[in-house]
């Protein structure tokens, strides 16, 4: 069996939890040229807006934390009967899948955390460090490529003086995807330092960025146009919650330390403009909020699998190589060379070691079907149970070696916000 679910006030649970402010925000951002500071300021101003609508509305905003839904994924399989479960979890979902694990261990039959998200990292905190490494991974990757031909310090420096030509003069662009709700946006600098951070969570994708970067110096927009559509219609996601996300991100996780990210800031003198320190958003969540912190795993019995991607910009692999230490000797790692986030969604041969693990995990899966893989870059990764069929007869003959039967519940949530 699978069983998914929707968090509080996303995806179709109720009530809604929705901020119009947000989206004319976001609108207005597109449309107008505006600097990092003032655009900060406006979205201060909406998150204000958002938490007066949402208090109008009889919204409990300080009910919306991961150990609140960790609470929920129990009463829900309560309710439907199961004794125990298969967590897989991706992204955000990691982090309430420890969660999960940690407050009710005996519930859990198996863990996988695919790009991890764990209590101990902050990903505010961070953000100076991965959107920084996100920018050298490309420029590194062009250095590597042979079709690329030029230097990592020399790709830099014609990246940053695109951006500097970009924030005195946008180009305006045409929206293509029907799904988006605008016909055209403004292409600012730093609407494109989003727009290629967000493109880097996909996997194989360097060589087409660092083509659209070099058409981009020359005014062509051919080879950009497909990253803007899809991070415009990513911004008007019907199914995701700002208002959420903000929520839960804030009430998860401690205070930024200011000094620490302005001294962290300060190594990435191009960047420093962009990462503005005196504008924290969590300060208004938080501002009726009692912190609960997510404690960590202690001595943990759950078999875990743990898959992490090494070119994955949001939760680097750093992070799940933490996350295996916490669980001592019970936790498989397996590192994906060339993959970004997701990598169940990306790497056939992660399916196969989820299905092996999940039909016997008192053993390490082989690794060996990473040799000869063939990238999946847009399918759905298959869960594995019992009764599950994939249309892959070696998958198959594998499931049907466990005589019991399996439930596995799947949390799959991505970070599509980034920091102001």
């Amino acid at each position: 069996d699978l069983v998914l679910f929707d968090q509080r006030g996303s995806g179709l649970s109720q009530p809604s939890i929705r901020c119009p402010q947000y989206e004319e925000h976001v609108t207005n951002l597109l449309l107008n040229h505006y600097t990092p500071t003032p655009n900060s300021n406006l979205y201060r101003s909406a998150t204000l807006a958002c938490q007066r609508h949402l208090k109008a509305s009889g919204i409990a905003i300080n009910q919306l934390a991961t150990h609140f839904s960790a609470i929920d994924v129990v009463d829900i399989m309560t309710a439907l009967g199961y004794e125990k479960w298969n967590i897989q979890s991706v992204s955000y979902g990691t982090r309430l899948g420890i969660e999960i694990q940690r407050r009710y261990p005996e519930k859990v039959r198996t863990l996988l955390l695919d790009s991890v998200y764990p209590p101990s990292a902050h990903l505010f905190q961070s953000w100076p460090t991965l959107l920084n490494t996100s920018l050298d991974r490309m420029f590194q990757h062009c250095e590597a490529d042979t079709s690329c031909a030029i230097s990592a310090s020399e790709y830099k420096e014609r990246f940053w003086a695109l951006m500097d030509r970009l924030k005195k003069d946008p180009l305006l662009f045409n929206i293509h995807n029907t799904n988006s709700k605008l016909d055209h946006i403004l292409l600012s600098d730093q609407t494109l330092l989003a727009i290629l951070f967000h493109a880097e969570y996909r996997t194989n994708i360097l060589s087409y960025l660092n083509d659209a970067i070099f058409e981009l110096e020359d005014n062509k927009t051919e080879a950009i146009q497909p990253f803007v559509d899809d991070y415009v219609s990513n911004l008007f996601d019907d199914s995701f919650s700002d208002a959420v996300y903000w929520a839960v991100e804030c009430h998860d996780n401690p205070e930024i330390d200011i000094e620490k990210y302005t001294q962290t800031s300060a190594q990435y003198a191009r960047l420093n403009p962009y990462l503005l320190k005196d504008n924290d958003i969590c300060k208004i969540w938080n501002q009726d909020y009692v912190y609960t912190p997510l404690n960590a795993v202690k001595q943990a019995k759950t078999p875990v699998l743990i898959f992490s991607g090494e070119d994955d910009p949001i939760t680097p692999s750093d992070w799940a190589i933490d996350s295996a230490a916490e669980f001592n000797n019970n936790a498989y790692l397996f590192s994906f060379f060339g993959v970004s986030h997701s990598v169940l969604d990306n790497k056939y041969c992660a399916t196969k070691l989820y299905s092996d693990f999940v039909n016997d995990p008192s053993k390490r899966p082989r690794a060996n079907c990473r040799v000869g893989d063939v990238d999946n870059y847009f399918d759905n990764a298959v869960i594995a149970d019992d009764d599950s069929d994939d249309g892959n007869d070696n998958n198959d003959e594998t499931q049907e070696e466990s005589a019991e039967k399996e439930v596995v519940v799947a949390i799959d949530s991505d970070e599509k916000r980034l920091p102001n």
